[in-house]
């Protein structure tokens, strides 16, 4: 039964080849692999481990948001993460010629960087970095808060694209 389901849904190759398939169909849906809890007590750990570095990401640029996609599905124990960016949503530029040619929205060609940083557990700071002060490990942002504390900072901004002489594609 749950075989043959298994293999409706996803087809016969995709099931022989993944057999974890299996139990995301009919009535074995609600069952978990050893693998699915052990990923999700490392989530719970890590959550509630002692803050031991502080790492904050200056931008959301490509190589931020994959560090925040890996970093939702694998947490790092003891790390706090803080994503600072002055836009909330970061175009994706790889698929700018196909917005310009009318084959995507611009929604469609945005990657949610509030999202992206509540899947990883992130601080999300809306606002521009004005300097950053690496002798005492500091960095400093336009909205007027503290000073935020770093053990290691990242810089990756992206793109802001422009279109004949328009700003952001729109």
């Amino acid at each position: 039964g749950n075989i043959i389901e298994a293999e409706a849904t996803y087809g016969a190759q995709a099931v022989a080849e993944d057999e974890g398939l299996l139990f995301q169909t009919g009535t074995l849906a609600h069952v978990r692999t050893a693998v699915d809890f052990s990923k999700a007590h490392a989530r719970r750990a890590a959550a509630n481990a002692p803050v031991l570095h502080d790492v904050v990401l200056i931008g959301g640029g490509h190589s931020h948001v994959h560090v925040l996609r890996m970093l939702g599905m694998e947490p790092e124990a003891g790390v706090r993460l803080t994503l600072i960016s002055r836009d909330v949503m970061t175009p994706y530029s790889g698929m700018l010629p196909g917005h310009i040619a009318g084959w995507y929205t611009r929604d469609e060609c945005h990657i949610d960087l509030v999202k992206m940083a509540r899947h990883a557990n992130a601080r999300f700071v809306h606002a521009s970095v004005t300097s950053i002060d690496r002798e005492n490990r500091l960095i400093y942002c336009d909205d007027g808060r503290p000073p935020i504390r770093y053990d290691f900072a990242s810089i990756n901004i992206g793109c802001s694209p422009t279109f004949l002489g328009r700003s952001g594609y729109e």
